[in-house]
């Protein structure tokens, strides 16, 4: 019902200028360490959909900024010169960021919330915004009858150099689950990458194996028709884990090829 001691101590380490994960274990009386790069920021390096997205989102994000701040100072009757326009121009092209920004902090908050509840079985604090998903992904467990080996879980694969921190496990139908949340508007074909990567770095780090992943989209807006709950969760199921790993891996290929320039360096 839990997982085993870890056969690593995965830390994750966020400064200024980096982010990484620590890996620290014992072999033969020597302690060692290593630092490796996250899941996530390997996975970068095929946007996919998402990047398409981002780009028209951002486009729409900054000409509501703009369209907001040209009417607000039409009707205060301010003078519009060159240099307001571009001022207003200006503070438009940040909006993308800040809601990007906005958005990753609730996403974490929702995370955390959940994470209690695995631990603890009781939420704890919820502001009005949260209730409503956090409802529906409680609604969801109760139906679905999970029971959760761990919550958020570091772990890492020295095997193939790298780390990260998987969201929760649990058992289902006599199925061990991998399980990942996600709070964005759509669950991405890369996303099985992910958890793909998870599922190895689990089974090395712990000596434990899944039989398949779920990607579980938590709802931020009520769906107008639903069967069990307005906020249930999107649900979708990664039967092929090793298939998904080793898609990462292909992944991990090309960032390491596309680390060094293919021109010829001029003398």
């Amino acid at each position: 019902e839990t997982l085993p001691r870890p056969r690593y101590q995965v830390r994750l380490v966020e400064t200024e200028d980096d982010r990484y994960y620590q890996v620290n274990w014992h072999d033969d009386g020597i302690d060692l360490e290593v630092r490796l790069p996250g899941v996530t920021t390997t996975l970068k390096i095929i946007g996919g959909g998402k990047t398409a997205a981002l780009m028209g989102w951002a486009v729409k994000e900054s000409m509501a900024r703009a369209e907001s701040m040209f009417i607000e100072a039409l009707i205060n009757k301010r003078k519009l010169t060159p240099g307001a326009i571009t001022s207003i121009l200006q503070e438009a092209k940040k909006q993308p960021k800040r809601s990007l920004e906005q958005a990753g902090d609730e996403g974490t908050e929702l995370h955390a919330i959940i994470d209690r509840i695995i631990k603890t079985g009781e939420p704890g604090h919820v502001s009005e915004e949260q209730e409503g998903p956090i409802q529906g992904v409680m609604d969801w467990i109760s139906r679905t009858n999970l029971r959760f080996i761990s919550g958020d879980t570091p772990v890492a694969c020295l095997a193939h150099g790298y780390a990260g921190s998987l969201d929760a496990s649990w058992w289902a139908s006599g199925k061990i689950v991998l399980g990942d949340w996600k709070s964005s508007k759509a669950i991405r074909e890369e996303t099985p990458l992910q958890l793909g990567a998870y599922y190895q770095a689990l089974r090395e780090t712990y000596g434990v194996t899944c039989d398949e992943g779920w990607v579980v989209r938590i709802k931020k807006k009520p769906a107008k028709k639903f069967l069990h709950h307005p906020y249930e969760p999107e649900v979708k199921i990664v039967k092929d884990l090793d298939h998904a790993f080793q898609s990462f891996l292909v992944a991990k290929d090309l960032e390491t090829r596309m680390s060094k320039s293919h021109f010829v360096q001029e003398s």
